[in-house]
């Protein structure tokens, strides 16, 4: 029987729920979704009323504040038909509130509650799904006795042949295995993995509740693994939390023949077969027995897919396997968090510094990864580096995956889809930036991006808005901070009461990581009396300007330092090695962490002799050993994610602290080594050998160690390479996945901290240069004809100045934006280097050969050679495309304009839209390809407001021109002369010689190839060094 599901846009995820529904009760359900899209001459939804709709037995309609017009025709249709087409007709209203619903829907809605009211006909009232779902089932038996006898047969046969299914056809198993937060019950998955691990098969694995079970029918075979609660098989809610059901509600989830169930004891009349398994042992021999005997599946390699969301790289679930109690507080926060997203607020977890706020959400966080929540991503943002309203803006977008986009909030209006969109955002120490200049502007922008994404907050502080839930973390009970002091430190014969009452309440306040700092670092059989003495002599120790200068900050106001969370961190510190106490302050160099091998490669690296200074080398301490950095572990000091060591927020701002009081000579020495890292890793991303998305992901994680590099390179000798460094990494701020407008305040300290009058230039024209990639084109072009004017920089005579040539390079590299390639590929040609300019003038054959040989080096260019020669491969330029990293904008929208031109059927009109704009050229290039691309819609306005954005790009710029102009000749427009003589006069002003002949090509109606011999240059440029030194 062929039920038809009629609904708007807004009831998607009840129409996949009635779907399912449908498909359990042996029904066929249609959704238009499911149907031929392809374009044809007939009207779309004329095709789903004729070949859909009106070939169905029954439509079901489900309404709630929206009547769309496709839907109210499918409605007209049905009525019309019923009777001879359509057997049946069940209209669902949901109830909504009259208030918030758009008057010129509700009137529609109501209209049609009066006509059916009018005609005498029933519909249905519900709450909700489940209200219509439990309707829907009581109507099952009034449809069943409409299947006719043919319809009975036919079902009677394809029962049979299922069970005639051999065994060799089951390709797809399903494991699932209950977990409900509030139980002990774990199942072991790699034993239950490794019987299958030899057989030809994908093996999925999900936590078993309701809404994974709802997608069994995707596979062939489900194994369930449980446990019994008084006959009833143990599940868990929608909130993780325990819920049993009998066999007979698990028969209604999941068809009875697809299952086994495995449990830890047999119920009585279950429709299931059912094998018991109490432990691993007996699950192993069962899965072995069953595999072999029973299923005699294929052999081969089996693959494994588990339903998870992806942590973010700062949450390692193995980090909180020593997780203790809290589980109410974790129930309460499962549930709050899953109730954002209808509620249009944020939750903030409000507690003290120490009290576990982090850990606690990172902790529920994996409960919803585990279960496949949020699909669209969960991100996890360290505020306690923001600076200001832009700074925090940029970390959003990085939490969007649009780093850094233009516009940023009018953007994620564009692209993201409000009521599909599903991901989760951990926003973590806000307090930081509560008592910013622009603290008002932040929290506003919170409020606005609660709309498109789950917002959890922790802090020290409330937000104190009306968008807010606060969930106050209370302290841990005494109960449950001896619990976790006995869970790092044992204690076998101890005075209970002393400890509950002098140790943790009054020298810890039961605070979680002042309790994990002390335990991890005593000794064992500490007598409870010494650790208090010792405690309270630390602590006596301890200065009040010593507190002040590390909590320094409004919101460090609320940190319970006096008693628990500094005086903890002091103490574990001092009952560190030597060797540790300094490991534990070079990690402050690294906000956003080290590698663990590469922490020790590098402060391990010996020294050359220098006598000059050997009074600091003297103080050097023995290398670092696995050993020290897994102490500093062990003591709760340092977090190892993935074995990326960085430092917890507080224990990092003492880390600072005490490394900052060291003498200047020997903070120097520590400096070089960590300058040397950073040097490491922008080596790493500028081989341009690396694939780059590699290159832009290994940059967006070491983005915060090159900034506080810039902080403290000015305390080095600035010297050439250092230089090349700074250089190096200001192109990768400009153009990367990942750039950031804080850098141009650190040049200008690092211009200010140098007499050198050539270096000051560098810093000045690297200024220039990031500001002008942030669009202040007319500002910098004018900075830069005055200080440098192009004229007297191609009479300039170099030396052997390195630092010199840089500068130069970078201002031709400017004024090549602005239109002068010819004058920069001369620049370049000098000094024997090839630069991409030489295309965009027209020197295919040198750049063809040079590409041939390169294969890896700037692949954009690469694309647009060939397409320009006309031997573009568009399936090697689409898989390019789908392989870059997430955050390379520009080389995703330029590549994306490549193939625009190449093929304008291979690129969608939605995809364009998807495209994220960075900078004003990103915008211009968007602006082009919507022109191109959807030409019945473009107005000549488009073009033009393209060939606006693009000026001072004037290679596209020109190329825009070009491209209007066969769009206005093709339309027979009155403006094409005008445009074509400008764009064939910039064209040849700028030796854009295949510009040119393309210019000229269409001037002539002609499509003949380019060749460069046909349009000279001035003077015939001489490669002949370049062949040399590349052996092309």
């Amino acid at each position: 029987m062929r039920i038809f599901i009629a609904s708007s846009s807004e009831l998607n995820e009840e129409r996949d729920r009635l779907e399912l529904l449908l498909y359990r009760e042996d029904f066929k359900p249609v959704k238009w979704e499911n149907i031929d899209h392809s374009i044809t001459t007939d009207r779309f939804q004329s095709r789903i009323n004729e070949a859909h709709l009106l070939t169905s037995d029954i439509v079901i309609f489900m309404i709630k504040s929206r009547l769309g017009e496709y839907t109210f025709e499918e409605f007209q249709e049905s009525y019309k038909n019923l009777g001879l087409k359509i057997d049946r007709i069940y209209v669902y209203f949901f109830n909504i509130d009259k208030n918030e619903t758009p008057r010129k829907e509700l009137r529609k809605i109501m209209d049609l509650e009066d006509f059916l009211e009018e005609e005498g006909k029933l519909y249905q009232r519900v709450k909700d799904f489940r209200d219509l779902e439990n309707h829907f089932l009581k109507q099952i038996k009034h449809l069943n006795q409409t299947l006719t006898k043919n319809e009975s047969t036919e079902n009677l046969k394809t029962e049979i042949l299922s069970e005639q299914v051999n065994n060799s056809q089951i390709k797809k198993i399903c494991i699932y295995t209950s977990s409900p937060l509030n139980t002990s019950i774990k199942f072991n998955l790699g034993v239950i993995k490794n019987q299958f691990k030899d057989f030809k098969i994908e093996l999925h694995h999900k936590i078993l509740n309701e809404d994974s079970l709802i997608e069994h029918y995707e596979f062939d075979l489900c194994f369930i693994f449980t446990k019994i609660n008084s006959d009833k098989i143990i599940i868990e809610d929608e909130y993780f939390m325990q819920k049993s059901i009998t066999s007979s509600d698990l028969s209604e989830l999941i068809e009875e023949d697809k299952v086994i169930l495995v449990l830890d004891k047999n119920i009585e009349d279950s429709p299931f077969q059912i094998k018991i398994g109490e432990n691993d042992s007996q699950i192993k021999r069962l899965l072995s027995s069953t595999i072999h005997k029973e299923l005699k599946l294929e052999k081969g390699s089996c693959k494994f897919l588990r339903l998870s969301t992806e942590l973010p790289e700062l949450i390692d679930a193995k980090n909180l396997n020593e997780f203790v109690g809290r589980n109410t507080d974790i129930e309460n926060l499962v549930k709050k968090i899953s109730s954002l997203k209808n509620e249009n607020k944020i939750l903030t977890i409000k507690g003290s510094g120490g009290i576990g706020k982090t850990t606690l959400v990172s902790k529920v966080v994996t409960e919803f990864a585990s279960r496949g929540k949020f699909k669209d991503g969960i991100k996890f943002v360290q505020c306690e580096f923001i600076k200001d309203y832009e700074d925090f803006e940029h970390k959003i977008s990085m939490a969007f995956d649009m780093t850094n986009a233009l516009n940023f909030k009018s953007q994620l209006k564009e692209q993201i889809n409000q009521e599909d969109e599903n991901r989760l955002i951990i926003l973590d120490n806000v307090e930081t930036i509560l008592h910013l200049d622009d603290t008002n502007k932040i929290k506003e922008f919170i409020k606005f991006i609660s709309a498109f994404a789950t917002i959890v907050i922790t802090s020290r502080e409330k937000l104190n808005e009306e968008f807010e839930f606060v969930n106050e973390l209370r302290e841990l009970s005494t109960d449950e901070a001896e619990e976790l002091f006995l869970k790092y430190y044992e204690l076998k014969k101890y005075d209970s009461k002393f400890l509950r009452t002098e140790i943790l309440e009054n020298m810890l306040n039961n605070n979680p990581l002042a309790i994990k700092l002390v335990t991890s670092n005593l000794p064992k059989n500490k007598n409870l009396q010494t650790l208090k003495n010792e405690l309270d002599n630390d602590f006596f120790d301890i200065t009040s300007k010593d507190i002040e200068n590390i909590f320094e900050k409004e919101s460090d106001l609320n940190i319970e330092r006096t008693k628990s969370l500094f005086n903890s961190i002091n103490y574990s510190y001092s009952r560190l090695s030597e060797k540790e106490k300094l490991a534990l302050e070079l990690l402050s160099l690294f906000p956003d962490g080290i590698y663990f091998e590469n922490f020790k490669d590098f402060y391990n690296e010996k020294e050359p002799k220098d006598k000059s200074n050997e009074k600091v080398l003297k103080k050097k301490i023995e290398n670092f050993s696995d050993r020290d950095l897994k102490s500093l572990e062990d003591k709760s000091l340092i977090i190892n994610t993935n074995q990326r060591i960085n430092l917890q927020s507080i224990i990092g701002r003492f880390a600072d602290y005490k490394f900052q009081n060291k003498e200047n000579e020997e903070k120097n020495e520590y400096y070089k080594k960590a300058y040397g890292y950073n040097y490491f890793v922008l080596s790493l991303i500028r081989n341009l050998k690396i694939k780059s998305s590699i290159s832009s992901h290994v940059f967006d994680n070491n983005k915060n160690n090159f900034l506080k590099c810039l902080e403290y390179i000015r305390y080095l000798e600035i010297d050439e390479n250092k230089i090349s460094f700074i250089d190096d990494l200001c192109t990768y701020f400009c153009a990367s996945s990942s750039p950031n407008e804080k850098i141009s305040d650190k040049l200008i300290v690092l211009k200010n901290s140098i007499e050198d009058n050539v270096k000051k230039d560098f810093f000045d024209i690297q200024y220039l240069n990031i500001e002008y990639f942030y669009g202040k084109f007319d500002v910098v072009y004018k900075e830069l004809q005055r200080k440098y004017s192009l004229y007297e920089i191609q009479r300039k005579v170099l030396n052997d100045n390195k630092i010199e040539k840089l500068n130069v390079e970078n201002i031709m590299s400017l004024y090549g934006m602005e239109g002068y390639q010819y004058e920069e590929v001369k620049f370049f040609l000098g000094q024997v280097l090839l630069n991409i300019s030489s295309f965009q003038i027209g020197e295919f054959n040198v750049c063809k050969q040079y590409f041939e040989q390169k294969t890896w080096w700037h692949r954009f260019f690469q694309y647009e050679l060939a397409l320009s020669t006309n031997t573009i491969d568009i399936k090697s330029l689409k898989k390019y495309i789908e392989n870059l990293y997430k955050t390379q904008f520009i080389e995703k929208m330029q590549s994306s304009y490549t193939l625009l031109k190449a093929n304008k059927t291979e690129v969608l009109l939605k995809d364009i839209n998807k495209l994220i704009i960075t900078n004003p050229f990103t915008d211009g290039l968007k602006t082009l390809m919507i022109a191109i691309k959807d030409e019945k819609n473009c107005s000549k306005e488009m073009y033009e407001e393209a060939i606006k954005k693009l000026f001072h790009i004037k290679y596209y710029h020109v190329e825009a021109i070009l491209l209007y102009c066969e769009y206005l000749k093709e339309k027979n427009n009155e403006d094409y002369q005008i445009w074509f003589n400008k764009g064939k006069n910039l064209a040849s002003k700028h030796y854009y010689r295949y510009l040119l002949h393309r210019f000229n090509c269409l001037e002539n109606g002609l499509n003949i190839p380019y060749d460069e011999n046909n349009y000279p240059l001035p003077e015939k440029l001489d490669y002949s060094e370049i062949i040399k030194k590349y052996e092309l």
